[in-house]
């Protein structure tokens, strides 16, 4: 699959640090400062920027959390939310 490739290259480059837990951290911090309303869908990779280590940002960048869940509970908190009773 095309992710399954990507996650490939990752480790084939050596990019031990832009590991799925380093994502799946920057973008738990990305929800707390957007709730209650989130972040607006489809703006993950412009959000996510804000986040990242610097020092970790290289040829490669994120641009997906690698996880459906955290995605999109950051694009879109407020309707997760709203359907919990």
């Amino acid at each position: 699959t095309e992710e399954g490739s990507q996650l490939l290259e990752f480790e084939e480059l050596g990019y031990a640090n832009a590991s799925r837990q380093n994502i799946w951290s920057n973008t738990a911090q990305a929800i707390g400062d957007h709730l209650p309303l989130g972040s607006g869908l489809g703006t993950f990779t412009a959000v996510y920027r804000r986040y990242e280590d610097p020092a970790m940002i290289e040829r490669v960048y994120v641009n997906h959390a690698h996880n459906d869940y955290l995605e999109l509970l950051l694009e879109i908190v407020i309707m997760r939310m709203v359907d919990i009773d």
